[in-house]
């Protein structure tokens, strides 16, 4: 199985992207499956029972992008079939950013291409001393489109400008200092650091975690949306105790 859906333990779920012979490179079955177990979780979160998502890739890399046998046969499908297949990938990243919980990815080795998508529509990222990450889409005539609404907002345009022209791989204290990831440990400790601050915040109330979501996906914050919005939130939160 080309992704893997463990149900919460303490409040936490888990997806792997289980396909480490290909580098956890995504095709449309994998991102299909990927879709399904995030619809999973949403509805896990909406009954209380799921208050955080790890994602996790399995063997030495995160995930290597998009498989090249899958996408040559999209070259050759339909106009139809094509658009399908690249909208699908494009409502992964989109699925992922919407989730109701936080999504904390825990990456290793590789990270590229759709990879990179993925991470960046993460709440939270901790990444190995060992990883690094990669638009590598130029160098196959290629513009890594669908990821980038995700990779602007994570590291800006200026950033992504420069890494989408040249494929230059970006190191893990760099991708730190981009803003890409937000803390970076040694590999033998990504697993435990990882759960540690998954336990942490399936201790908060799910309906502030919930909250912080809809926050950052606001397009504009004005005085009056997010005053109301505090005022709503004291109201749920406090007011049994007052």
């Amino acid at each position: 199985m080309s992704i893997a859906l463990d149900f919460p333990k303490e409040g936490i779920a888990r997806v792997l992207l289980s396909r480490p012979e290909k580098r956890n490179a995504l095709n449309g079955m994998m991102v299909a499956s990927f879709i399904a177990a995030l619809s999973e979780v949403t509805k896990l979160a909406q009954h209380g029972k799921c208050r955080v998502l790890l994602i996790e890739g399995a063997g030495k890399d995160f995930c290597a992008g998009a498989d090249l046998e899958w996408m040559k046969k999209m070259a050759v499908a339909g106009v139809e079939e094509n658009q399908a297949d690249a909208l699908q990938l494009a409502t992964l990243f989109r699925r992922i950013h919407e989730m109701p919980v936080p999504v904390l990815a825990l990456v290793q080795g590789a990270t590229m291409g759709g990879g990179m998508g993925i991470v960046s529509a993460c709440s939270l990222v901790i990444a190995a001393t060992d990883a690094f990450f990669c638009f590598p889409e130029v160098r196959i005539g290629l513009v890594p489109y669908v990821v980038s609404p995700w990779v602007i907002a994570a590291i800006g345009r200026r950033a992504a400008g420069y890494y989408f022209t040249t494929a230059e791989k970006i190191t893990v204290d760099v991708a730190l200092r981009l803003g890409l990831l937000h803390r970076m440990v040694p590999a033998a400790d990504l697993q435990s650091e990882g759960l540690k601050l998954a336990r942490e915040l399936s201790q908060f109330e799910s309906c502030v975690l919930s909250e912080v979501r809809t926050l950052l996906s606001e397009p504009l914050l004005t005085d009056e949306l997010t005053a109301g919005r505090l005022a709503k939130l004291r109201r749920k939160i406090w007011k049994a105790e007052a």
